[in-house]
């Protein structure tokens, strides 16, 4: 027989010693906290990326959790904050996104390393395969750009020489990609 128990107590046990409970609170938050930072950042990559960085924070701070507190209004605070202060140095520096990645047939797949548990964990495997799939009803051309873009981390002009276009088409086609990608991401329910 399974007890369920509610954010307070999961908390209470991780702090007294249960860490394995934390993923616990990874499995009940992770698809609307992924919902949450995909409607304000806007690109699958940064997504998956902050959502693993906000759970790494959650951690971290989970001895400051305030048990008065609403556990996942607490959780949105620190990924909004996340997102302002990524924001903030996205600006500042051109944006590298790690190499650590393998390719055969999968552009999602980002290989973190960590000397955590913790972090392996908070990937999601249904959320990356969801957008697999997604990305994979993409026309092959969207499908490319989209590797070319977050996978290879090519600039536009590296692409528009690769490809031989201009760099207009390349900067067009990819923006169609993203908003096609969007328009199924809207539809499928497992990200609803």
């Amino acid at each position: 027989m399974q007890i369920i128990m509610n954010d307070i107590e999961i908390i209470t046990k991780i702090l007294a010693g249960e860490k394995d409970l934390f993923k616990a609170l990874v499995v009940k938050y992770k698809l609307a906290l992924y919902r949450h930072i995909q409607s304000k950042v806007h690109n699958i990559a940064e997504t998956e990326i902050l959502v693993n960085e906000v759970f790494t924070k959650t951690w971290e701070r989970l001895s400051t959790y305030n048990k008065q507190d609403s556990f996942y209004s607490w959780l949105l605070a620190i990924a909004n904050n996340h997102i302002i202060d990524y924001n903030r140095r996205k600006t500042k520096t051109p944006q590298v996104v790690s190499q650590d990645y393998t390719f055969e047939g999968d552009i999602t797949t980002n290989i973190i390393s960590s000397d955590n548990n913790i972090e392996e964990d908070i990937i999601s495997s249904e959320i990356r395969s969801s957008v697999q799939e997604m990305i994979k009803s993409l026309k092959p051309e969207y499908i490319k750009l989209i590797h070319m873009k977050y996978v290879e981390n090519m600039t536009y002009d590296e692409m528009a020489k690769k490809l031989n276009k201009p760099i207009g088409t390349i900067k067009t086609g990819l923006y169609r990609a993203k908003e096609k990608l969007g328009e199924i991401m809207i539809k499928n329910k497992n990200l609803k």
